[in-house]
């Protein structure tokens, strides 16, 4: 007896987006979400059977969040020998660059719920293996474990210099500055 077939359908089709589009306005289908979601590494993940909050590009829970100066810190382990699909290591700069670049470009929808500005400020590699992430106010369960813990990761090798000659075009800091004055008037 041949197995029965299964089929699903998806509202609408899958677009070529790139990953920063993919998390964001231009690229926010169902259809790309749901395809092409797992394509990145995460932190952490909720566990498929139970929801429960699970360790995936991370070796073991993030350290608790402390005063650090005048934000807030906290820090995430990496799991050894973790690779990207060219060789190449996954890396705490992959993760800071992540943040990094999605806080500079202001990117909405997905990434802006991942690593809100409202909150985080930004984030570092210590070593290889340890990113530690900064925040302008302490962050709640929905910021910390929900986003920044569970958003997606891109390489830093493969994006960097796609990343660089956009940010030329990124507005100076003192634009920047009248900007957030005005958005605040």
């Amino acid at each position: 007896m041949d197995d029965p077939e299964i089929r699903f359908a998806l509202i609408g089709k899958p677009q070529a987006v790139n990953v920063w589009q993919l998390f964001d306005k231009s690229g926010a289908t169902y259809a790309d979400y749901a395809l092409r979601t797992d394509y990145w590494p995460r932190l952490y993940r909720l566990a498929p059977q139970d929801s429960s909050f699970q360790p995936y590009a991370a070796e073991g829970l993030p350290s608790e969040v402390t005063q650090d100066g005048g934000l807030y810190s906290a820090s995430v382990k990496l799991r050894p020998n973790l690779k990207w699909t060219d060789g190449s290591s996954f890396t705490a700069d992959d993760v800071a660059f992540t943040v990094n670049t999605s806080l500079a470009f202001e990117l909405g929808y997905d990434w802006s719920a991942y690593y809100p500005r409202e909150y985080l400020d930004h984030a570092e590699a210590v070593d290889p293996s340890t990113v530690r992430f900064f925040f302008k106010q302490k962050p709640n369960v929905g910021v910390w474990q929900y986003g920044v813990l569970q958003g997606p990761i891109v390489q830093k090798s493969f994006w960097e210099s796609a990343v660089n000659d956009a940010a030329k075009l990124l507005p100076n800091d003192d634009l920047r500055i009248s900007l957030d004055e005005a958005r605040v008037k």
